[in-house]
């Protein structure tokens, strides 16, 4: 996510990678006051302009790139490189849950920061119960939307790969879905199941995504367990996916069998929701 504080204001890499680092264990402020205000690289601007289309689709009013909108792009950016939207992305979550879910955190101070970053921007919200120890907190749809320039991000990583950039992990394939799918509407007379699998990295690429059940219009279930045997499948890496999502015309480089129609309508419903006619 080093790629989304370049594009968005943090130029020196190295000194945005230590923040990001220790941005674990003493929260967001570090971040927050060095920001710097220099342009984006010419690789970069489909980047930028995915942060700019996010903070501008923003429910309580559109955020410029600018100071104003640099806490929310830190706490996304941050609670994306530390898995706590991957923890939400399930379920909502207590405190306490997120606390032993997340390992990230070594204090549960830094993640109480973290949580809070994301509710003040409104990138989650807080599910109150009878006391402290009862309320969850879930991510908006708007929170959920960030996932648009993380894919532009990672798609820019792929194509451009740096020693200190980790590529996506089974976790982040995961999530992913668990965060998109929820979003999408799809056509009424559409059912069936499909497995959405990206191919990861390693001396054999290992595939990480969800299986998902379509009825309705909508996904009425989705688990990160993949089956075996599919009878309908979406494979690709996540250069592949990213692009596929970004611009439906490259889809054709994913591996795509079973029922072609509900299939193609997962893929378009992705793009859709998450990046409608914007240009890739």
């Amino acid at each position: 996510m080093l790629t989304l504080l370049r594009a968005s204001g943090w130029p020196r890499r190295a000194a945005a990678l230590q923040m990001l680092v220790r941005s674990r264990e003493t929260g967001l402020g570090e971040l927050l006051r060095r920001r710097e205000h220099e342009g984006a690289g010419e690789d970069r601007l489909r980047v930028v302009a995915a942060l700019e289309r996010w903070l501008g689709r923003r429910p309580d009013g559109p955020l410029d790139l600018g100071p104003a909108g640099s806490e929310a792009i830190v706490a996304m950016t941050c609670s994306w490189s530390v898995a706590l939207t991957h923890a939400l992305a399930g379920a909502p979550r207590t405190m306490a849950e997120l606390h032993e879910e997340v390992t990230a955190f070594y204090t549960k101070e830094a993640l109480r920061e973290h949580v809070e970053a994301m509710v003040r921007t409104g990138q989650a919200e807080p599910l109150y119960g009878a006391g402290e120890e009862e309320t969850r907190y879930a991510l908006t749809t708007w929170g959920m939307e960030a996932l648009a320039p993380l894919i532009v991000a990672v798609r820019h990583e792929c194509r451009f790969p740096q020693a200190d950039i980790l590529p996506p992990e089974l976790l982040d394939a995961e999530a992913a879905f668990q965060v998109s799918l929820p979003l999408l509407k799809l056509p009424a007379e559409l059912r069936g199941r499909c497995r959405l699998a990206v191919l990861l990295e390693g001396k054999e690429p290992a595939p990480a995504g969800a299986t998902v059940e379509v009825a309705g219009g909508r996904v009425v279930s989705s688990s990160i367990l993949l089956e075996e045997d599919p009878e309908t499948w979406v494979t690709g890496t996540p250069l592949q996916w990213c692009e596929a999502v970004i611009d439906p015309a490259t889809a054709t480089k994913l591996d795509v069998g079973g029922d072609t129609a509900l299939a193609g309508a997962l893929l378009a419903a992705l793009h859709e929701r998450l990046f409608g006619d914007a240009a890739g």
